[in-house]
Protein backbone atom coordinates (compact mmCIF):
# COMPACT_ATOMS: atom_id res chain seq x y z
CA UNK A 1 0.00 0.00 0.00
CA UNK A 2 2.79 2.44 0.87
CA UNK A 3 4.63 1.80 -2.39
CA UNK A 4 1.36 2.14 -4.29
CA UNK A 5 0.79 5.57 -2.72
CA UNK A 6 4.32 6.63 -3.65
CA UNK A 7 3.65 5.61 -7.25
CA UNK A 8 0.38 7.54 -7.20
CA UNK A 9 2.14 10.64 -5.85
CA UNK A 10 4.83 10.35 -8.53
CA UNK A 11 2.23 10.05 -11.30
CA UNK A 12 0.24 12.98 -9.87
CA UNK A 13 3.40 15.11 -10.05
CA UNK A 14 3.63 14.48 -13.80
CA UNK A 15 -0.03 14.41 -14.88
CA UNK A 16 -0.45 18.23 -15.01
CA UNK A 17 2.39 18.39 -17.54
CA UNK A 18 0.37 16.21 -19.93
CA UNK A 19 -3.16 17.37 -19.07
CA UNK A 20 -2.95 21.10 -18.31
CA UNK A 21 -3.87 23.48 -21.15
CA UNK A 22 -1.20 25.69 -22.66
CA UNK A 23 -2.26 29.05 -21.28
CA UNK A 24 -4.74 31.13 -19.36
CA UNK A 25 -6.50 30.70 -16.04
CA UNK A 26 -7.38 27.10 -16.89
CA UNK A 27 -3.67 26.21 -16.80
CA UNK A 28 -3.32 27.39 -13.22
CA UNK A 29 -6.62 25.81 -12.13
CA UNK A 30 -5.61 22.39 -13.43
CA UNK A 31 -2.10 22.63 -11.93
CA UNK A 32 -3.39 23.79 -8.55
CA UNK A 33 -6.13 21.12 -8.51
CA UNK A 34 -3.59 18.35 -9.03
CA UNK A 35 -1.30 19.92 -6.40
CA UNK A 36 -4.13 19.98 -3.84
CA UNK A 37 -5.02 16.35 -4.54
CA UNK A 38 -1.31 15.48 -4.29
CA UNK A 39 -1.13 17.13 -0.85
CA UNK A 40 -4.27 15.36 0.40
CA UNK A 41 -2.83 11.99 -0.65
CA UNK A 42 0.54 12.85 0.94
CA UNK A 43 -1.26 13.84 4.14
CA UNK A 44 -3.04 10.49 4.18
CA UNK A 45 0.32 8.75 3.80
CA UNK A 46 1.67 10.73 6.78
CA UNK A 47 -1.35 10.06 9.01
CA UNK A 48 -1.55 6.34 8.23
CA UNK A 49 2.06 5.65 7.23
CA UNK A 50 3.08 3.71 10.31
CA UNK A 51 0.03 1.44 9.95
CA UNK A 52 0.30 0.82 6.20
CA UNK A 53 1.96 -2.26 4.80
CA UNK A 54 4.51 -1.68 2.08
CA UNK A 55 2.67 -3.71 -0.57
CA UNK A 56 3.95 -4.31 -4.12
CA UNK A 57 6.94 -6.26 -2.81
CA UNK A 58 8.65 -6.16 -6.19
CA UNK A 59 9.23 -2.42 -5.53
CA UNK A 60 11.06 -3.07 -2.24
CA UNK A 61 14.51 -2.65 -3.88
CA UNK A 62 13.46 0.74 -5.28
CA UNK A 63 11.57 2.62 -2.56
CA UNK A 64 12.27 3.30 1.09
CA UNK A 65 9.52 4.96 3.11
CA UNK A 66 10.91 5.34 6.63
CA UNK A 67 9.76 7.51 9.53
CA UNK A 68 11.66 10.58 8.24
CA UNK A 69 10.34 10.23 4.69
CA UNK A 70 6.78 9.97 5.99
CA UNK A 71 7.23 13.43 7.57
CA UNK A 72 8.93 14.96 4.54
CA UNK A 73 6.55 13.85 1.77
CA UNK A 74 3.64 16.12 2.91
CA UNK A 75 6.14 18.96 3.34
CA UNK A 76 7.37 18.62 -0.26
CA UNK A 77 3.80 18.37 -1.50
CA UNK A 78 2.68 21.43 0.45
CA UNK A 79 5.61 23.53 -0.77
CA UNK A 80 4.78 22.65 -4.37
CA UNK A 81 1.12 23.52 -3.78
CA UNK A 82 2.10 26.80 -2.08
CA UNK A 83 4.27 27.87 -5.02
CA UNK A 84 1.60 26.98 -7.59
CA UNK A 85 -1.23 28.67 -5.67
CA UNK A 86 0.93 31.73 -5.01
CA UNK A 87 2.07 32.14 -8.62
CA UNK A 88 0.98 35.64 -9.77
CA UNK A 89 -1.53 35.51 -12.63
CA UNK A 90 0.67 37.56 -14.95
CA UNK A 91 3.51 35.02 -14.68
CA UNK A 92 1.45 31.89 -15.38
CA UNK A 93 2.88 30.07 -18.40
CA UNK A 94 2.93 26.43 -19.40
CA UNK A 95 6.68 25.82 -19.40
CA UNK A 96 7.21 27.43 -16.00
CA UNK A 97 4.41 25.40 -14.43
CA UNK A 98 5.83 22.23 -16.00
CA UNK A 99 9.26 23.04 -14.57
CA UNK A 100 7.77 23.44 -11.07
CA UNK A 101 5.97 20.09 -11.39
CA UNK A 102 9.16 18.39 -12.58
CA UNK A 103 11.11 19.80 -9.63
CA UNK A 104 8.50 18.33 -7.30
CA UNK A 105 8.64 14.97 -9.08
CA UNK A 106 12.44 14.69 -8.88
CA UNK A 107 12.43 15.82 -5.23
CA UNK A 108 9.91 13.11 -4.33
CA UNK A 109 11.98 10.42 -6.07
CA UNK A 110 15.21 11.57 -4.41
CA UNK A 111 13.50 11.42 -1.04
CA UNK A 112 11.98 7.94 -1.41
CA UNK A 113 14.36 6.04 -3.71
CA UNK A 114 16.88 3.60 -2.24
CA UNK A 115 18.17 1.84 -5.37
CA UNK A 116 21.78 3.14 -5.78
CA UNK A 117 21.52 3.20 -9.58
CA UNK A 118 18.20 5.04 -9.67
CA UNK A 119 19.24 7.39 -6.88
CA UNK A 120 22.49 8.28 -8.68
CA UNK A 121 20.61 8.92 -11.93
CA UNK A 122 18.02 11.19 -10.30
CA UNK A 123 20.71 13.10 -8.41
CA UNK A 124 22.46 13.74 -11.74
CA UNK A 125 19.36 14.94 -13.63
CA UNK A 126 17.66 16.78 -10.75
CA UNK A 127 18.78 20.26 -12.02
CA UNK A 128 17.34 19.69 -15.54
CA UNK A 129 14.10 21.71 -15.01
CA UNK A 130 16.20 24.69 -13.93
CA UNK A 131 18.51 24.22 -16.93
CA UNK A 132 15.40 24.23 -19.13
CA UNK A 133 14.18 27.47 -17.53
CA UNK A 134 17.56 29.19 -17.92
CA UNK A 135 17.90 27.98 -21.51
CA UNK A 136 14.58 29.63 -22.39
CA UNK A 137 15.86 32.92 -21.04
CA UNK A 138 19.55 32.96 -21.88
CA UNK A 139 20.18 30.14 -24.35
CA UNK A 140 23.52 28.48 -23.69
CA UNK A 141 24.77 31.31 -21.48
CA UNK A 142 24.15 29.61 -18.13
CA UNK A 143 27.64 28.54 -17.10
CA UNK A 144 27.21 29.93 -13.59
CA UNK A 145 24.66 27.17 -12.90
CA UNK A 146 25.83 24.32 -15.13
CA UNK A 147 29.43 24.34 -13.94
CA UNK A 148 28.41 23.88 -10.30
CA UNK A 149 25.67 21.33 -11.00
CA UNK A 150 27.79 19.18 -13.32
CA UNK A 151 30.53 18.81 -10.72
CA UNK A 152 28.00 18.12 -7.95
CA UNK A 153 25.96 15.78 -10.13
CA UNK A 154 28.90 13.68 -11.37
CA UNK A 155 30.66 13.39 -8.00
CA UNK A 156 27.39 12.72 -6.21
CA UNK A 157 26.29 10.06 -8.70
CA UNK A 158 29.67 8.30 -8.48
CA UNK A 159 29.66 8.29 -4.68
CA UNK A 160 26.02 7.15 -4.47
CA UNK A 161 26.38 4.31 -6.96
CA UNK A 162 29.88 3.02 -6.24
CA UNK A 163 30.05 4.02 -2.59
CA UNK A 164 26.35 3.34 -1.89
CA UNK A 165 26.07 6.52 0.20
CA UNK A 166 22.35 5.89 0.34
CA UNK A 167 22.38 2.21 1.20
CA UNK A 168 25.73 0.68 2.15
CA UNK A 169 29.32 1.26 3.25
CA UNK A 170 31.52 3.86 1.60
CA UNK A 171 35.27 4.25 1.54
CA UNK A 172 37.07 7.52 2.19
CA UNK A 173 37.29 8.55 -1.48
CA UNK A 174 33.56 8.06 -2.01
CA UNK A 175 32.85 10.03 1.18
CA UNK A 176 35.05 12.85 -0.12
CA UNK A 177 33.15 12.85 -3.43
CA UNK A 178 29.83 12.95 -1.61
CA UNK A 179 31.04 15.73 0.72
CA UNK A 180 32.02 17.93 -2.24
CA UNK A 181 28.79 17.14 -4.10
CA UNK A 182 26.68 18.01 -1.06
CA UNK A 183 28.32 21.33 -0.19
CA UNK A 184 28.00 22.44 -3.83
CA UNK A 185 24.36 21.39 -4.16
CA UNK A 186 23.45 22.98 -0.81
CA UNK A 187 25.54 26.07 -1.57
CA UNK A 188 27.84 26.19 1.46
CA UNK A 189 30.77 28.63 1.44
CA UNK A 190 32.82 28.85 -0.79
CA UNK A 191 30.51 27.17 -3.37
CA UNK A 192 27.58 29.50 -2.75
CA UNK A 193 27.62 32.09 -5.53
CA UNK A 194 25.28 30.24 -7.87
CA UNK A 195 22.29 30.44 -5.51
CA UNK A 196 21.82 34.25 -5.33
CA UNK A 197 22.47 34.41 -9.07
CA UNK A 198 19.89 31.71 -9.74
CA UNK A 199 17.21 33.69 -7.91
CA UNK A 200 18.16 36.70 -10.02
CA UNK A 201 18.23 34.90 -13.38
CA UNK A 202 15.17 32.63 -13.32
CA UNK A 203 11.60 32.94 -12.04
CA UNK A 204 10.93 32.82 -8.32
CA UNK A 205 8.70 29.77 -8.78
CA UNK A 206 11.33 27.60 -10.47
CA UNK A 207 14.11 28.68 -8.08
CA UNK A 208 11.95 28.12 -4.98
CA UNK A 209 10.72 24.70 -6.11
CA UNK A 210 14.32 23.63 -6.77
CA UNK A 211 16.01 25.01 -3.65
CA UNK A 212 13.52 25.23 -0.79
CA UNK A 213 12.63 21.52 -0.47
CA UNK A 214 16.30 21.22 0.65
CA UNK A 215 16.52 17.68 -0.72
CA UNK A 216 20.33 17.70 -0.53
CA UNK A 217 20.11 18.51 3.20
CA UNK A 218 17.59 15.69 3.75
CA UNK A 219 19.86 13.25 1.88
CA UNK A 220 22.77 14.40 4.02
CA UNK A 221 20.72 13.74 7.16
CA UNK A 222 19.91 10.19 6.01
CA UNK A 223 23.57 9.52 5.22
CA UNK A 224 24.86 10.89 8.52
CA UNK A 225 22.30 9.16 10.72
CA UNK A 226 23.23 5.89 8.99
CA UNK A 227 26.75 6.31 10.39
CA UNK A 228 28.49 7.47 7.21
CA UNK A 229 30.59 10.53 6.43
CA UNK A 230 32.24 10.68 9.91
CA UNK A 231 35.53 12.09 8.58
CA UNK A 232 33.86 15.09 6.94
CA UNK A 233 31.15 15.77 9.48
CA UNK A 234 33.06 18.35 11.51
CA UNK A 235 34.28 20.34 8.45
CA UNK A 236 30.68 20.34 7.22
CA UNK A 237 29.58 21.64 10.62
CA UNK A 238 32.13 24.48 10.47
CA UNK A 239 31.34 25.43 6.85
CA UNK A 240 27.64 25.64 7.70
CA UNK A 241 28.31 28.04 10.60
CA UNK A 242 30.57 30.20 8.42
CA UNK A 243 28.00 30.25 5.60
CA UNK A 244 25.23 31.29 7.99
CA UNK A 245 27.14 34.35 9.20
CA UNK A 246 28.87 35.21 5.91
CA UNK A 247 25.63 35.19 3.89
CA UNK A 248 23.88 37.36 6.47
CA UNK A 249 26.67 39.96 6.31
CA UNK A 250 26.84 39.96 2.50
CA UNK A 251 23.04 40.38 2.25
CA UNK A 252 23.34 43.81 3.93
CA UNK A 253 25.32 45.19 0.98
CA UNK A 254 22.99 43.97 -1.78
CA UNK A 255 20.84 46.38 -3.75
CA UNK A 256 19.08 43.68 -5.78
CA UNK A 257 15.92 42.36 -4.13
CA UNK A 258 16.45 38.87 -5.53
CA UNK A 259 20.12 38.66 -4.57
CA UNK A 260 19.25 39.80 -1.05
CA UNK A 261 16.66 37.04 -0.87
CA UNK A 262 19.21 34.54 -2.22
CA UNK A 263 21.76 35.34 0.49
CA UNK A 264 19.05 35.20 3.16
CA UNK A 265 18.14 31.77 1.81
CA UNK A 266 21.77 30.64 2.11
CA UNK A 267 21.97 31.84 5.70
CA UNK A 268 18.67 30.25 6.79
CA UNK A 269 19.28 26.88 5.15
CA UNK A 270 22.77 26.53 6.65
CA UNK A 271 21.19 26.28 10.11
CA UNK A 272 19.91 22.79 9.40
CA UNK A 273 23.41 21.63 8.43
CA UNK A 274 24.76 22.90 11.76
CA UNK A 275 22.25 20.70 13.58
CA UNK A 276 23.10 17.65 11.47
CA UNK A 277 26.79 18.18 12.22
CA UNK A 278 26.19 17.47 15.91
CA UNK A 279 26.54 13.69 15.39
CA UNK A 280 29.55 13.19 17.65
CA UNK A 281 29.10 9.55 18.67
CA UNK A 282 29.55 6.14 17.13
CA UNK A 283 26.35 5.22 15.33
CA UNK A 284 26.14 1.93 17.24
CA UNK A 285 25.63 3.89 20.48
CA UNK A 286 22.49 5.81 21.48
CA UNK A 287 22.47 9.49 20.50
CA UNK A 288 23.34 11.84 23.33
CA UNK A 289 21.07 14.70 24.34
CA UNK A 290 22.80 17.32 22.18
CA UNK A 291 22.89 15.12 19.09
CA UNK A 292 19.17 14.46 19.50
CA UNK A 293 18.45 18.19 19.81
CA UNK A 294 20.60 18.89 16.76
CA UNK A 295 18.87 16.27 14.62
CA UNK A 296 15.34 17.20 15.70
CA UNK A 297 16.17 20.89 15.28
CA UNK A 298 17.62 20.26 11.81
CA UNK A 299 14.44 18.51 10.62
CA UNK A 300 12.22 21.21 12.11
CA UNK A 301 14.37 23.94 10.52
CA UNK A 302 13.86 22.27 7.13
CA UNK A 303 10.10 22.10 7.74
CA UNK A 304 9.34 25.43 9.41
CA UNK A 305 12.01 27.72 7.94
CA UNK A 306 11.55 26.09 4.54
CA UNK A 307 7.81 26.82 4.66
CA UNK A 308 8.25 30.38 5.97
CA UNK A 309 11.02 31.25 3.52
CA UNK A 310 9.09 29.84 0.55
CA UNK A 311 6.11 31.97 1.63
CA UNK A 312 8.46 34.94 1.92
CA UNK A 313 9.65 34.35 -1.66
CA UNK A 314 6.06 34.01 -2.93
CA UNK A 315 5.16 37.32 -1.25
CA UNK A 316 8.13 39.06 -2.91
CA UNK A 317 7.18 37.46 -6.24
CA UNK A 318 3.68 38.93 -5.93
CA UNK A 319 5.19 42.31 -5.03
CA UNK A 320 7.22 42.18 -8.26
CA UNK A 321 4.07 41.24 -10.18
CA UNK A 322 2.50 44.49 -9.05
CA UNK A 323 5.47 46.81 -9.55
CA UNK A 324 8.06 45.14 -11.78
CA UNK A 325 11.79 44.89 -11.00
CA UNK A 326 12.60 46.31 -7.58
CA UNK A 327 15.94 47.67 -6.37
CA UNK A 328 16.84 48.22 -2.73
CA UNK A 329 18.89 51.35 -3.36
CA UNK A 330 15.75 53.49 -3.22
CA UNK A 331 12.39 53.63 -1.46
CA UNK A 332 9.33 52.27 -3.26
CA UNK A 333 6.55 53.92 -1.29
CA UNK A 334 3.39 51.84 -1.45
CA UNK A 335 0.01 51.73 0.25
CA UNK A 336 -0.56 47.99 0.30
CA UNK A 337 -0.62 47.26 4.05
CA UNK A 338 -1.58 43.58 3.84
CA UNK A 339 1.13 42.82 1.27
CA UNK A 340 3.64 44.67 3.43
CA UNK A 341 2.48 42.69 6.47
CA UNK A 342 2.85 39.41 4.52
CA UNK A 343 6.42 40.24 3.47
CA UNK A 344 7.38 41.34 6.98
CA UNK A 345 5.64 38.43 8.76
CA UNK A 346 7.10 35.69 6.60
CA UNK A 347 10.51 37.35 6.53
CA UNK A 348 10.69 37.54 10.32
CA UNK A 349 9.26 34.03 10.71
CA UNK A 350 12.09 32.77 8.48
CA UNK A 351 14.69 34.01 10.96
CA UNK A 352 12.94 32.45 13.99
CA UNK A 353 10.69 35.20 15.32
CA UNK A 354 9.54 34.33 18.88
CA UNK A 355 6.17 32.61 19.05
CA UNK A 356 6.58 30.76 15.75
CA UNK A 357 7.56 27.19 14.90
CA UNK A 358 10.84 28.34 13.34
CA UNK A 359 11.84 29.89 16.69
CA UNK A 360 11.46 26.49 18.36
CA UNK A 361 13.46 24.80 15.59
CA UNK A 362 16.33 27.29 15.71
CA UNK A 363 16.37 27.22 19.51
CA UNK A 364 16.96 23.45 19.41
CA UNK A 365 19.86 23.91 16.99
CA UNK A 366 21.37 26.69 19.11
CA UNK A 367 21.21 24.58 22.27
CA UNK A 368 22.70 21.57 20.50
CA UNK A 369 25.91 23.50 19.75
CA UNK A 370 26.00 25.62 22.91
CA UNK A 371 27.76 23.03 25.07
CA UNK A 372 30.67 22.00 22.80
CA UNK A 373 30.84 24.63 20.06
CA UNK A 374 30.02 27.94 21.72
CA UNK A 375 31.81 29.99 19.10
CA UNK A 376 29.54 28.52 16.41
CA UNK A 377 26.53 29.30 18.60
CA UNK A 378 27.73 32.93 18.82
CA UNK A 379 28.05 33.03 15.01
CA UNK A 380 24.49 31.75 14.63
CA UNK A 381 23.07 34.29 17.09
CA UNK A 382 24.90 37.17 15.37
CA UNK A 383 23.77 35.91 11.95
CA UNK A 384 20.15 35.75 13.14
CA UNK A 385 20.33 39.33 14.45
CA UNK A 386 21.82 40.56 11.15
CA UNK A 387 19.16 38.68 9.18
CA UNK A 388 16.50 40.46 11.25
CA UNK A 389 18.04 43.76 10.17
CA UNK A 390 18.09 42.53 6.56
CA UNK A 391 14.38 41.66 6.62
CA UNK A 392 13.42 45.00 8.19
CA UNK A 393 15.60 46.87 5.67
CA UNK A 394 14.05 44.99 2.76
CA UNK A 395 10.51 45.66 3.97
CA UNK A 396 11.26 49.33 4.65
CA UNK A 397 12.77 49.84 1.18
CA UNK A 398 9.82 48.18 -0.56
CA UNK A 399 6.95 49.82 1.28
CA UNK A 400 8.20 52.99 3.04
CA UNK A 401 8.79 56.44 1.64
CA UNK A 402 6.68 58.79 -0.45
CA UNK A 403 3.98 57.02 -2.42
CA UNK A 404 5.18 56.32 -5.96
CA UNK A 405 2.73 53.75 -7.29
CA UNK A 406 -0.93 54.29 -7.97
CA UNK A 407 -3.66 51.81 -8.78
CA UNK A 408 -1.88 48.71 -7.50
CA UNK A 409 -4.07 46.33 -5.56
CA UNK A 410 -3.46 44.87 -2.15
CA UNK A 411 -3.76 41.13 -1.45
CA UNK A 412 -6.66 39.49 -3.27
CA UNK A 413 -8.87 36.80 -1.74
CA UNK A 414 -6.60 33.91 -2.83
CA UNK A 415 -3.51 35.63 -1.42
CA UNK A 416 -5.28 36.50 1.85
CA UNK A 417 -6.33 32.88 2.33
CA UNK A 418 -2.76 31.72 1.67
CA UNK A 419 -1.29 34.34 4.01
CA UNK A 420 -3.57 33.64 6.98
CA UNK A 421 -3.45 29.83 6.59
CA UNK A 422 0.35 29.68 6.73
CA UNK A 423 0.59 32.27 9.50
CA UNK A 424 -1.89 30.33 11.65
CA UNK A 425 0.02 27.08 11.09
CA UNK A 426 3.42 28.59 11.99
CA UNK A 427 2.08 30.47 15.01
CA UNK A 428 0.18 27.47 16.38
CA UNK A 429 3.35 25.41 15.88
CA UNK A 430 5.24 27.96 17.96
CA UNK A 431 2.67 28.22 20.74
CA UNK A 432 2.06 24.47 20.94
CA UNK A 433 5.32 22.95 19.70
CA UNK A 434 5.18 19.66 21.61
CA UNK A 435 3.28 17.75 18.91
CA UNK A 436 5.75 18.47 16.10
CA UNK A 437 8.81 18.14 18.38
CA UNK A 438 7.63 14.77 19.76
CA UNK A 439 6.69 13.45 16.33
CA UNK A 440 10.04 14.48 14.87
CA UNK A 441 12.01 13.11 17.84
CA UNK A 442 10.20 9.79 17.55
CA UNK A 443 10.97 9.61 13.80
CA UNK A 444 14.66 10.42 14.35
CA UNK A 445 15.02 7.75 17.02
CA UNK A 446 13.27 5.12 14.88
CA UNK A 447 15.59 5.75 11.95
CA UNK A 448 18.69 5.82 14.18
CA UNK A 449 17.76 2.56 15.90
CA UNK A 450 17.29 0.94 12.50
CA UNK A 451 20.99 1.57 11.76
CA UNK A 452 22.41 0.59 15.18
Amino acid sequence: MTHFLILQLSVLSLLPIAMAPNRGSALKKVSVSFAIFHFVLAQFLWLAGSDLKSGLSFLDPLFDVNAINIHMIPFLSFLNMLILVGTPARFVEKNMMDQIHLNGFFALLLLTTKSPLLLALIWLIYPLPVVWSLYERYGKNQNFFLSYQLVSGILGAISIYFGHMGTGHANLLMEAFFFIAIIIRIGLFPFHLWIPKLYEKTTFGVALSFLQPQIATIMLFKVVIAGKLPTFLYPLHILAGITCLYAAIVAIRQTSLRKTFGYLSLSYNALGIVGIGMMSQNIHQPLNEYSQMGYVGAILVILSVGLAHTSFGVALWNTEARRGYLSLDEYHGSRTPLLSLAVLSWGLTSIGFPGTMSFVAEDLVFHSVLEDERWICVMLVVATAINGINVLRLNYKLFAGARREYGEGDLNLREKALFFTICIFLILGGIFPSFMVNQTHSAVMKVQQKHR
